[in-house]
């Protein structure tokens, strides 16, 4: 660092004292030592300090430009845009022909907004050094803040006139054009420069699109079959023929091009992912386009064997289609790639709960709170599994502890408690139970599950039967087709001792499928029984032990011809 200061002081010395012969000896030293100082407190940024140390060079020889420049330096550095200009001005001022003063005062006019004055400043720039490309892009970027789009055209045409073709060059004044929305000049302009750059696949591509844009569909065609001679295996290539093959009607092209675009490793994964996603609500549709998604999905994952989205992608596919257990095959080959993803680990537990696999929702939700133990979806699969295999005592842990962590979730929200009412119940904690259920009811006062099922608890234990009366009837009134909720209104009657009205209930029950319930044809015995039906009420025993054969209460009702509750 020192060096680099030795050497700064020693060419702002030389220039600067070259400006003045008048100056003494005395002031020479002051102000190199004054000079010196400030460079080294800048460098350690104590601005405050260099920006004394540099006035007082200023004071020592006002004529000095080197002052003035680093003092533009450290207000520019400080966010003080109106010194930095003012100090940079002067410097500027004072040695015109100075390159870096004059770079640094069109950039700090720049800065300011004042991009004519700036324009000025970097047009002497290019005059300095047109062999400088920088000065070029700096003048047309403050043209273009001006809005003076043709003179930036004009300063890149110059910028290639003194220093030969150039493709970035190229690529401003084409965008410059299709900004000034003249795609006739656009194209021009690639083609200019394609002459003598005949295999450029970027500007090429650019032609071939700008042609389609200018609805020049058959030259946009030819530039894509002369991309795809220099290059077979680019993929944005073959979407692009692709797209173009469909516009015109020729599918099996179009798909054709498709597969040479999946087969590309140079297409990014993410493309082809986006492409395969546009088929999932067609596959229902057509046949046709049903296998071509799976075409496209199996050489997705072919040609992306390491990468977990090929494989969810395929699952996704899989899913759409109904295919939920090859879905979850793909979701788990997902995983073994990439564990990270908590969608995917939700999609393999929605899957493992709508097909009842209790055993492995129970293990793939304890594996995935291992990764996510703030996931509060997860907590409540695992105890939902805990649940049905009654483990209580897991389940209530997993539902406590999950529902620390459900925020802006309604829906959920109203799981958790309808479950920890189900398990309190099955645990005899009936007052947790019940206000459990009355949670949920608050948040939706229509749920007719809960509705039942709380109305349903209450009648097992012969307590608030006006509360359950009220709410399995409400629940009638909402879904008055259901046989379960039908039966669970009946066996409120039937606590009530209101035996002809349970029977009409527990009819309208058995109508609507309750006939497939040992439970529903078992309560309809009771019910025949109490109003001493008893040949009949043993007959439908009989029915229900049929549907449940191990059921010890219905072969001992059915020996003693008597009801036992």
């Amino acid at each position: 660092m020192l060096n680099k200061i030795i050497i700064l002081f020693l060419f702002f010395g030389l220039t600067t004292y070259s400006q003045s012969s008048e100056i003494s000896e005395k002031n020479k030293f002051l102000f190199d030592k004054s000079f010196f100082k400030a460079m080294n407190l800048k460098n350690l940024e104590d601005y405050e300090g260099a920006l004394k140390c540099f006035k007082k060079c200023i004071e020592i020889n006002p004529k000095m430009s080197a002052p003035f420049y680093e003092l533009a330096r450290i207000y520019k550095k400080i966010g003080d845009n109106v010194l930095a200009e003012k100090n940079i001005k002067e410097a500027n001022r004072l040695s015109s022909k100075n390159k870096w003063y004059l770079y640094e005062y069109a950039q700090i006019l720049f800065q300011n907004n004042k991009y004519q004055e700036s324009t000025k400043q970097y047009n002497k720039l290019v005059e300095m050094e047109p062999k400088n490309k920088k000065y070029y892009f700096l003048l047309a970027e403050s043209q273009i803040y001006q809005n003076k789009l043709k003179e930036a055209i004009k300063t890149y045409n110059l910028c290639q006139n003194t220093n030969g073709p150039d493709k970035v060059v190229t690529t401003q004044i084409y965008k410059i054009y299709m900004q000034l929305l003249d795609k006739k000049n656009a194209i021009n302009t690639l083609k200019s420069y394609l002459e003598k750059n005949e295999s450029d696949i970027d500007l090429l591509q650019m032609l071939a699109e700008t042609y389609f844009l200018s609805d020049q569909k058959e030259k946009g065609f030819e530039t894509l079959q002369q991309i795809s001679l220099l290059k077979p295996q680019n993929g944005t290539l073959h979407i692009t023929l692709a797209d173009y093959y469909r516009d015109s009607g020729e599918n099996e092209k179009s798909f054709n091009e498709l597969i040479l675009a999946f087969k590309s490793k140079d297409l990014n994964i993410e493309t082809k992912a986006s492409v395969l996603a546009s088929y999932f609500s067609l596959i229902e549709m057509s046949e046709v386009m049903k296998t071509q998604a799976f075409q496209l999905a199996e050489v997705l994952v072919d040609v992306h064997q390491d990468d977990y989205m090929s494989f969810a992608m395929f699952a996704d596919l899989l899913y759409a289609d109904k295919q939920y257990q090859k879905a979850k095959e793909q979701y788990f080959l997902s995983l073994e790639r990439n564990n990270s993803k908590q969608e995917i680990w939700s999609q393999i537990l929605f899957i493992q709960a709508d097909q009842r696999n209790f055993l492995e929702l129970q293990t793939t939700s304890a594996e995935a709170l291992t990764f996510f133990p703030m996931n509060p979806l997860f907590y409540y699969f695992n105890g939902i599994s805990n649940k049905w295999f009654e483990k209580y005592d897991q389940a209530i842990e997993s539902f406590t502890t999950g529902l620390d962590f459900v925020f802006d979730n309604d829906l959920l929200l109203i799981e958790y408690y309808s479950s920890l009412g189900d398990v309190y119940n099955a645990t005899k904690e009936y007052s947790k139970s019940d206000n459990y259920f009355e949670k949920a009811l608050k948040l939706d006062s229509n749920n007719v599950i809960i509705l039942n099922n709380y109305a349903y608890y209450l009648s097992l234990r012969k307590e608030k039967l006006a509360k359950a009366k009220k709410i399995s009837y409400q629940a009638n009134i909402l879904e008055p087709e259901n046989g379960t909720y039908q039966d669970t209104y009946a066996w409120i009657l039937y606590q009530q001792q209101n035996y002809l009205e349970a029977k009409e209930w527990i009819n309208k029950a058995l109508e609507n499928d309750g006939y497939k319930s040992a439970v529903i044809i078992e309560h309809y015995g009771d019910i025949l029984y109490k109003l001493g039906d008893i040949k009949n009420a043993v007959n439908q025993w009989k029915k229900a032990l049929i549907l449940e054969p191990d059921s010890d209460v219905l072969q001992q009702k059915i020996k003693d011809k008597k009801l036992y509750e």
